[in-house]
């Protein structure tokens, strides 16, 4: 339809560390602009909020989205500061639906970092786990 979606997940973890850094929200949403930059959706919205993958009135600081046009679905792998993939009407943002790592509902994930987690501002895994039992923002990197 020619429309762009893109996600927002810049944390003052992530990158640079302003002096003010701790009164910066997270920029955890999923934004859809028209062909001329017009704004057309927002999902979820900044917060300093903590990770909380029962909420999906916003994100985690998304790590990836792609959409199902003919659906009119968009799926974002929520996976930076939560650990799930959520699905949202993509004409009217409504929640649709949603799950963790193995199909685990919603309501049944963790809001804690697992112990194998991805630290992007140190680009590498922060445990030797090898494989966890929620989703995180390494698994969470790409669709296919």
């Amino acid at each position: 339809m020619g429309n762009a979606w893109i996600t927002g997940n810049w944390g003052p973890e992530l990158n640079f560390r302003p002096a003010n850094m701790e009164k910066l929200p997270w920029d955890r949403q999923a934004l859809k602009f028209s062909k001329e930059g017009k704004l057309l959706l927002e999902i979820g919205h900044p917060s300093n909020g903590p990770a909380n993958n029962q909420d999906t009135t916003i994100l985690g600081a998304p790590s990836s989205i792609q959409l199902d046009e003919e659906g009119r679905e968009v799926f974002i792998g929520d996976g930076y500061k939560n650990k799930r993939v959520v699905v949202y009407d993509s004409e009217t943002g409504a929640f649709k639906r949603g799950w963790g790592a193995y199909g685990m509902p919603l309501s049944e994930i963790d809001n804690s970092k697992p112990e194998g987690h991805y630290d992007p501002a140190a680009r590498r895994l922060n445990s030797s786990e090898a494989r966890s039992s929620a989703f995180d923002s390494l698994s969470m990197g790409f669709f296919t």
